[in-house]
Formats: structure tokens, C-alpha cells, sequence
């Protein structure tokens, strides 16, 4: 494994010092191989790792012990009390809502992200609005998260949904100013849509950035997925670089319009075309072309 200089200087610095790390949502193990290495912690050093997939702490290579703990699920009572406080503006449920309150968090389960979603969604909603949610969550696939989650989603208006969509794929942890320029330009604010998402729970806004779970992010992006399942130049956004260079030096390019591409740095922009739409830190382009 080919390590940079600057990694070699951080190993070497974690030798000679007692250090507490901490790894958040980690999915492959070379992600923790390439940081620490082989026995290059200081004595009496930890290490805190989460994942969803455990099999990442399988790795041959480090010489460390391992010692597993599975988070788990919030009670009955705590997820109860989590709903009603997006859903009711209230730690409990009110008494013409309690029934209707405990069903919809034993079909939702006790998955705290599902549970803000849900209840910010049926915030100031009617109690039909609220049995018609319900029908919506018991359709959906048991313990589907993607499901649940889209529910929320559906809601939303197209412009709000288009909004949504270009996070998901281009704007988590950026700066949100670019972005209100870009979507004034293409008239998608109308109606205050950051502000819907936000207050929906879909996104944050942390220090003027765009934050959003990593469960809202893969929604976003799966929902571009299924646009076409076999042709990714197909698909009305490309984020991913490899992606993007495939699509534009292939004979399928003729098929794309307004597709919004995203070049993470001037470099592998420049590779992939000599025209671009610049919104600093961001390249974005946006083009239609056609042989």
C-alpha cells in the first residue's frame, strides 16, 4: 500500500503519543489500515470506529484488540417521546393524537432519523392527513427505510424535490451561498424551498453549510439511480468522476440533457471538457448537447 508523505509524518507521530481517535461511519476497512497501520499506536492509545458493516473490523493486518458494541434501539417510550416532539411540538402525545401517535411509531420502528422525518412531515397536519400517512407507511416494505423515507420526499413540491435531489448529489458541506445563487438562476426558490427541507428535517444548516444524514443523502441519490438502472448517462445528475468521464467520451453523451455534473476539483474538470459554468468552490455544469 502506497502511503503519501504526509500519512508516513502522521503514523509516525501517533508512535509517540497516547491518542484517542475517532473514526465516524466507516465502510471499508482500508480506511482504518491506511491511518494506523500496524502497530504504530502509542501504548495505551484507542481507537473508536462506527460502522453499519462490522465485517470492516475484519482486517489481518492490524494487531490491535477489538472489542464490539452494538448501538442499540431506542424504547418504545423514548421513540414515542422523539415523534411528538416533531410532530406535536410536545415531549408526549396529545389525547386526540395518542392513538394515532403510537401507531404510527410501531409501524415506523424506533429508528430516530425515520421517526424526525415522519413526524416533521405530519407537523400541523390533519388528523385525515395523518391516517393517510399512515396507510402510506404500512404499504411500504417492513423495515424499509428507503420507503419511509421517500414518503417525506413525495411530499414535497417538484422545485423542492429538485432542490433536495442537488444536495444529495452535489452541495453536503458546502457553503449554501453558491447554491442559493445557482437555483435563484434556475427560479427553483420560489416558495422558500431550503427553508421547507429544513424545517421538514431533510437538511440542516450548520455554520451557513448544508448538512444531511447519510440515509437522506443515499435517498437522494438512489432516487437518480432508478432514473435509468443500466445507463448512468442517462440520469439528470453525475457526481461521481469516473461516471462523468465515461459519459462524455462515449457515443452515449447524444442522450444527455441539462444533465448537472460535478467536478470536486479544477483538475479532473479540465480533463473531462474545455467548457465549463463556474459557481466557486463548486464546478457545476450545465449543458445540453446533442451529435
Amino acid at each position: 500500500m502506497k502511503l503519501t508523505m504526509e500519512l508516513r509524518e502522521f503514523r509516525e507521530a501517533l508512535c509517540n503519543k497516547r491518542v484517542l481517535i475517532v473514526l465516524d461511519d466507516i465502510d471499508k476497512g482500508e480506511q482504518v489500515e491506511i491511518l494506523v497501520g500496524n502497530r504504530t499506536l502509542c501504548s495505551g492509545s484507542r481507537i473508536l470506529i462506527t460502522t453499519r458493516d462490522e465485517h470492516v473490523l475484519h482486517i489481518n493486518k492490524l494487531d490491535y484488540g477489538i472489542l464490539y458494541y452494538e448501538m442499540e434501539l431506542i424504547s418504545t417510550d423514548q421513540a414515542l417521546e422523539l415523534f411528538s416532539r416533531h410532530a406535536l411540538n410536545s415531549n408526549l402525545p396529545l389525547d386526540d393524537y395518542n392513538d394515532l401517535s403510537r401507531e404510527v411509531v410501531s409501524t415506523i420502528g424506533r429508528l430516530p432519523l425515520s421517526l424526525e422525518v415522519i413526524g416533521s412531515l405530519l407537523f400541523r397536519k390533519t388528523r385525515e392527513q395523518w391516517k393517510e400517512t399512515l396507510d402510506k407507511l404500512r404499504q411500504a416494505p417492513h423495515k424499509g427505510v428507503f420507503e419511509k423515507l421517500k414518503i417525506s420526499y413525495d411530499a414535497l413540491s417538484v422545485k423542492q424535490q429538485r432542490i433536495f435531489l442537488d444536495i444529495a448529489c452535489f452541495f453536503i458541506g458546502e457553503d449554501k451561498t453558491n447554491a442559493i445563487y445557482f437555483w435563484e438562476d434556475r427560479g427553483l426558490l420560489q416558495g422558500d424551498g431550503v427553508n421547507v427541507l429544513n424545517r421538514m428535517s431533510l437538511i440542516k444548516i450548520k455554520e451557513n453549510k448544508f448538512w444531511m444524514h447519510d440515509q437522506l443523502r443515499h435517498l437522494g441519490r438512489e432516487i437518480i439511480h432508478q432514473e435509468n438502472l443500466t445507463n448512468f448517462g442517462k440520469h439528470s445528475r453525475l457526481w461521481i468522476c469516473k461516471e462523468i468521464l465515461d459519459t462524455l467520451t462515449t457515443k452515449e453523451v447524444k442522450y444527455l440533457r441539462r444533465n448537472l455534473i460535478f467536478f470536486s476539483n479544477r483538475k479532473s474538470f479540465t480533463s473531462a471538457c474545455s467548457f465549463f459554468f463556474l459557481l466557486f468552490p463548486i464546478l457545476i455544469l450545465s449543458f445540453e448537447i446533442e451529435y
